[in-house]
């Protein structure tokens, strides 16, 4: 819980709450160190494997659409290769082929690659494209 959290608190409910230090994940060495300057304002759509629930291309339409009109913006999609595979479970080659015309749009940087831990760039915004039902990650929004 943030300082801000436990002030509302304090002020709906007249009760103190104690704020626990939020364990960084990188180390402060890392935070403090200065970003890339890019002045890009970068807007990535994780569809990873196309999980059951995620529904990329309604997003993916809509984004492209929005940062067309968007100076220095882009949208980059990321998604996994094994899409491609005829031999594995998340195989959706259609919808794989889908995603990739998108590339013919100068403002989407549309990315194919294994599945693998990857150091992500300083993004603006992540878009993870799920249909409003639970999801077992996160939606996060980068501060540039």
């Amino acid at each position: 819980m943030s300082t801000g959290a436990a002030e509302v608190i304090r002020q709906r409910w007249g009760r103190h709450a104690h704020v626990l230090p939020y364990p960084h994940v990188l180390a402060p060495e890392r935070i403090r160190r200065p970003r890339r300057n890019d002045d890009r304002f970068v807007i990535a759509v994780d569809v990873k494997s196309l999980r059951a629930k995620m529904d990329s291309l309604p997003v993916l339409d809509t984004l492209t659409d929005v940062v067309s009109a968007l100076p220095d913006a882009i949208v980059q999609t990321n998604m996994h290769d094994e899409i491609f595979d005829p031999e594995n479970y998340w195989y959706a080659s259609e919808t794989g082929r889908a995603l990739l015309r998108y590339r013919r749009h100068r403002h989407v940087d549309v990315r194919v690659h294994p599945v693998f831990l990857r150091r992500r760039r300083c993004l603006a915004v992540l878009v993870k494209p799920s249909d409003c039902r639970p999801s077992d990650g996160h939606d996060e929004i980068k501060d540039r």
